[in-house]
């Protein structure tokens, strides 16, 4: 049965040496148990520690052309991921309560943040499926404080929060977030930049279940944002028309032609996703990743 650490091992000196042109010994190329062994003793802190710091370090050393109007932007979004049918999994990350016992697979949800620059994880919060804080937006606010200040912040309707987004404000982080579905707007009551542009005042709603009385009370009771309406053109879409929601509100420094062009961007959090479970085999899980993947931290570790 191949093993994914070998894998992992073999892969990483292949393109080694196609960087380095040189070749590796014969001898050492199948012999991967000493990697292994050490990588297993790894604790999982240390692995996402270098995982972010190296993302990190990246981020910092794009060129200024990559910035969007010279701030860095993240991507959120949030995916979920099965894994082997075993007690300890099961324990940790139960299978969907719709299914009966038996009959389905742990499931876990992801929610990661993405740099637009270097499309690296910049961090990642995982929880169970269901359960009470275990929802994208819960995970998502764990990741708050790992999105750099004076950053920007993209994302789809669905982390469209009025919490969320003056959480983001209190640490000096702008909001690009398309408006969600249920939420009304009355444009008699707004103000109009231009065409397609408009002002708009949210009022808090009242607090949530999970949210303190003190971090309550630092909410502001009003917030004002700027609503931009796009139009789509391009083929293979399927709306032709959104409406996006900012706290980028002057604009002349950010005009309403690039908050649409910023926003078409957030696509690529659905294709880098796609592409680190695709990398990883996470799409469907077969018998190679068994081995591996039976026990939840190693899981954890596999994604940092």
């Amino acid at each position: 049965m191949p093993r994914p650490c070998h894998d992992d091992f073999a892969s990483f000196w292949r393109r080694f040496c196609r960087k380095t042109a040189c070749r590796l010994p014969r001898c050492c190329q199948k012999n991967s148990g000493a990697y292994c062994r050490a990588r297993a003793k790894l604790p999982e802190p240390v692995i996402r520690r270098l995982a972010t710091e190296v993302a990190e370090g990246c981020e910092e050393a794009v060129p200024q052309e990559w910035l969007w109007h010279g701030r860095h932007v993240h991507l959120v979004d949030g995916t979920t991921v099965s894994m082997p049918d075993t007690e300890a999994n099961q324990a940790e990350y139960p299978q969907n309560v719709a299914q009966k016992p038996g009959l389905g697979f742990p499931i876990a949800r992801v929610v990661v943040l993405l740099s637009l620059a270097t499309a690296m994880v910049r961090d990642m919060a995982l929880g169970p499926y269901a359960g009470k804080g275990t929802g994208e937006t819960a995970l998502f606010r764990e990741l708050l404080d790992s999105v750099d200040p004076q950053g920007i912040i993209l994302a789809d309707r669905y982390y469209c929060i009025y919490f969320l987004i003056a959480m983001a404000l209190l640490g000096r982080r702008d909001f690009v977030v398309r408006l969600h579905q249920c939420r009304k707007t009355d444009f008699e009551t707004a103000m109009r930049l231009g065409k397609g542009d408009y002002l708009i005042t949210w009022t808090r709603p009242q607090r949530p279940e999970w949210m303190d009385h003190a971090t309550y009370e630092q909410i502001p009771e009003t917030m004002t944002l700027r609503l931009v309406e796009m139009q789509v053109h391009e083929p293979g879409f399927r709306v032709e028309s959104l409406t996006v929601v900012t706290t980028l509100l002057d604009p002349q420094q950010y005009p309403r032609e690039d908050i649409a062009d910023l926003y078409r961007w957030r696509w690529l959090a659905e294709l880098d996703l796609r592409a680190i479970k695709r990398t990883w085999e996470w799409t469907y899980y077969g018998a190679r990743h068994l081995p591996w993947s039976a026990r939840p931290r190693r899981y954890v570790r596999k994604f940092s």
